[in-house]
């Protein structure tokens, strides 16, 4: 008798995934030991999960691939470059003053506009994107080694929607907005110039009481930059997500690792004792004991098991032909409302294929073995059939000479 942890080891119960989802411990124990109504009316411990596997290969492959598809988009660069651009869409900057630029400025330019950020520290660097077909990380750390050369360095961010809120068509454009301090909603332009790298020639126009569109004062260039979200949307829809998904599934079997079982030798058939030992007190929510620190529960005892479970290596061609016969009777049995097709390993050369040519010949959905069925078990070779006997399960493993 095997002393589990009370969590994991209702093995009968998890092999039912019909009642496991509804099926407590509470229900296990009024069933054993015929409690009290005061126990039968306690709050349920737990609910079990099902141990068998509810998915076919096909489906697992598939779900696998859905659950991968879904990773790339959270952490492909591109769609989080597309998520964070539309997070700020809207966000106006700390900042009272923004001076709008572009590397197509030139060096002398651009440089000329980072000092002009260093020595007034409540402006910020904006710009449109980055170059075309440049790679977002070098473009962003070809900016960042440039803002390093000043002390103290500049605030350049990249911010498409300003832009566009500001109707900047050529840079350099320096606005000023209002302080937000005390200001309702978001702030607003109070003055711009165009032409100018710096704010001097701006706060002295304010200081005059000019305000908004002071027109250019010097020469502009062109935008070279593409607007940061314009380009992640291109970017994002020239992903092909759908061969990505089916690239996936073909790689299924690639990675798959299998619980491989020797063949029998000798035909044999073992009883495994499926009870387990409670190993803490388990208490209703008032208090009252349930199941003590150390009782015994056999599963079997609560519930049959109506089922069949049929383990072997498909790629031998004589399991293969036994577990057909086999399966055809045991789903013309009464006793057996259900029949599980486990496999061992698939061809991983030829996966899909393979597979296919498996559940074709039998034609049943194929599973495939997983350490908590082979451990529940006690599986040691293939091929081997479980079905309950009485407060048991029973393992019948086909030597060689009944294939």
């Amino acid at each position: 008798m095997k002393q589990f942890i009370f969590a994991a080891c209702s093995l009968l119960l998890l092999l039912q995934p019909s009642v496991a989802e509804e099926l407590s411990f509470k229900q296990i124990v009024d069933g054993i030991r015929e409690q009290s109504d005061e126990i039968r009316n306690a709050s349920p411990i737990t609910s079990l999960e099902s141990l068998l596997p509810k998915e076919s290969a096909q489906q697992e492959a598939q779900e696998e691939a859905k659950g991968l598809l879904e990773e790339l988009q959270r952490t492909n660069k591109d769609m989080r470059m597309l998520a964070e651009a539309q997070e700020s869409k809207s966000t106006y900057t700390n900042h009272s003053w923004l001076i709008f630029a572009s590397l197509g400025m030139g060096e002398d330019s651009f440089n000329a506009v980072l000092q002009a950020a260093s020595l007034q520290r409540d402006s910020i660097v904006l710009l449109r994107g980055i170059p075309k077909d440049a790679k977002l990380a070098e473009a962003v750390l070809e900016v960042q080694k440039r803002a390093s050369k000043f002390d103290p360095v500049p605030n350049v961010v990249i911010n498409p929607d300003l832009f566009k809120k500001h109707n900047i068509q050529s840079v350099p454009v320096v606005v000023k907005l209002t302080p937000r301090e005390g200001a309702i909603g978001l702030p607003r332009e109070v003055a711009r110039v165009s032409g100018l790298s710096d704010t001097v020639w701006l706060e002295r126009k304010l200081e005059e009481g000019r305000t908004g569109d002071l027109g250019a004062r010097g020469p502009l260039a062109e935008i070279t930059e593409q607007d940061f979200i314009e380009a992640a949307k291109e970017r994002v829809a020239a992903i092909d997500w759908e061969a990505k998904k089916e690239q996936a599934v073909e790689n299924f079997w690639q990675k798959r690792t299998f619980n491989e079982l020797p063949q029998a030798i000798k035909s044999r058939t073992r009883f495994i004792d499926p009870s387990f030992v409670v190993t803490a007190d388990v208490r209703a929510p008032n208090g009252q004991l349930i199941v003590h620190r150390g009782q015994s529960i056999n599963p079997l005892k609560v519930r049959s098991f109506p089922q069949a479970v049929l383990v072997f290596d498909p790629l031998s061609k004589k399991q293969l032909e036994l577990v057909k016969e086999l399966s055809l009777k045991l789903q013309n049995d009464a006793r057996f409302s259900r029949v599980n097709l486990i496999a061992t390993r698939i061809d991983k050369e030829d996966g899909w294929g393979s597979y296919e040519e498996i559940t074709e010949y039998l034609q049943e959905h194929v599973y495939l073995l997983t350490p908590d069925i082979k451990r529940t078990f006690e599986l040691e070779f293939t091929p081997s059939l479980v079905t309950a006997a009485d407060l048991h399960f029973q393992v019948e493993e086909f030597g060689e000479d009944e294939l």
